[in-house]
Formats: C-alpha cells, structure tokens, sequence
C-alpha cells in the first residue's frame, strides 16, 4: 500500500526515476500511488494478483454454519471476540452450530514473534465456544478449507491493496463478508457482500456485518456460490502471466 515504509522510502529515494513501469495489483492501489505518491501514471499498470484455480476442483462438502478468518492479525483479529458472539447471540445459535476457524499469523511473513502481540486476543478467542483456532497451512490445505466453508469473515481493518484472500475464499464459493475499505469493493465486486462503511469500528457498521452473516449463514446460496467460483477463474496464474509478458516485451 501507498502508505507502507518500504514503498515510501522507495519514492522518497528517487526509485521512480529508476523505473520504466510500476505494476500495480489493482485500480484502488493505482490511484493511491497518484494521489499521496505523485507517480507519473503513464508508469503504472495494473495488472492484480495471481491464483492457482486448479487447487479449487472437485467436489467437497461444504458445513453451511462454517465462518473462517484468514488474514494477518492486523486486518482485524482484535474484533473478532465481539463480533463472533454478537453473531452467535443475535442469530440463537444456543447449540454452538455456528463455528469460526482462524487462521492468522505473522509466520507468513517470517515474523512469527510478532503474534505475541495478540497473545491477549488469541486467549479471549480460545476461550468461546465455537472458535477453532489454527497453526499456518499450506495453500492446497486452505483451499480445502474454503471449499468447505460458508462464509468468509472480513473486518479489514488495514486497507486491502487487492485481497487476495478474497480470491481465493470467492474460488472456492466461500462467500466473503467485509466493508468498504481499499480495493475491496473492486475484487469483490457484486460476488459478495460489502458493508457500505470504510471501518467496521463504526457502530452501524458493526451492525449490519453481524446482520448480513445472520442472514446468510447456514443457508445453501448455491447460485451465488457457483457464480464466485465461476468468475474467480479470471485471476489464475497461467492467464495473468500472459498479461504480465505483453508488458514487459
């Protein structure tokens, strides 16, 4: 993102000057670049960010009461105690059908000492019935997890540059649920569901987000499955990289 220390000290340092193209993950991050980064915009290109759609085939058994979050845990772990038991409690799941895996972890990263910050937040959410918390996977294991998930649990706390999870999640009809923050409105487009507010720190927003995965979990949505698997398929590897070799030649 245009506000991250590495791509300022980058433009501060003159690496526009060095570069005949920028390629750019997605419209909003372009934008940002020209607005608070002053690149010339004939340099960028946005191209987005590459999948593997082949690891979303084949048929798995989908658990309709299913949540997962899978993010770094600064994109909105701390929400995540109030926000699963509101969503328990107004939908009267008293049998603890509803379930949230997470998966979240700065070891992606090679940081992992970073999730001490969060020890608090991993507790809390340890100590709810229904929350499964996990170690990292690799990205075959949690293409599995997708496609037998219902829905995908967004707070985006940090602007997305792209989202990728949202790809991947939507490849493997696992419907993602978040708000109006970066590039989400525009990978998700209308195969999802996107809370018309920037924060979900908003009290209206927080509202309508545990209103929206009351209404949607535990139902089938099996045309608006198909269409997010269907329309994913733009985002795989093999036709990006085509992309990627007409601009550079």
């Amino acid at each position: 993102a245009y506000d991250q220390d590495n791509i300022k000290w980058m433009m501060n340092n003159n690496a526009e000057s060095m570069l005949d193209k920028i390629i750019c993950v997605s419209q909003w991050q372009k934008k940002t670049f020209e607005k608070y980064l002053f690149v010339d915009p004939n340099k960028l290109i946005v191209l987005g960010n590459p999948i593997d759609h082949s690891l979303y085939s084949g048929y798995t058994k989908r658990d309709l009461n299913r949540l997962i979050y899978c993010s770094i845990p600064f994109k909105g772990l701390e929400v995540l105690p109030d926000l699963f038991q509101e969503i328990k409690f107004k939908s009267k799941d008293e049998s603890n059908k509803i379930t949230l895996d997470i998966y979240s972890s700065f070891e992606m990263y090679d940081r992992k000492e970073e999730d001490d910050k969060y020890n608090d937040v991993f507790r809390q959410l340890s100590n709810i019935d229904g929350v499964n918390i996990f170690n990292s996977v690799s990205m075959k294991d949690l293409s599995f997890k997708f496609k037998s998930s219902s829905l995908l649990l967004a707070p985006s706390t940090y602007h997305e540059t792209f989202g990728r999870v949202f790809v991947e999640g939507m490849s493997g009809g696992c419907i993602p649920v978040t708000v109006n923050n970066g590039a989400n409105k525009e990978i998700i487009e209308d195969y999802g569901y996107v809370i018309d507010y920037a924060t979900i720190h908003n009290s209206q927003c927080f509202e309508k987000y545990v209103d929206t995965v009351c209404d949607l979990v535990g139902e089938p949505l099996f045309n608006e499955r198909t269409r997010c698997e269907r329309n994913m398929s733009k985002w795989d590897y093999i036709k990006l990289s085509k992309r990627f070799e007409e601009i550079i030649i």
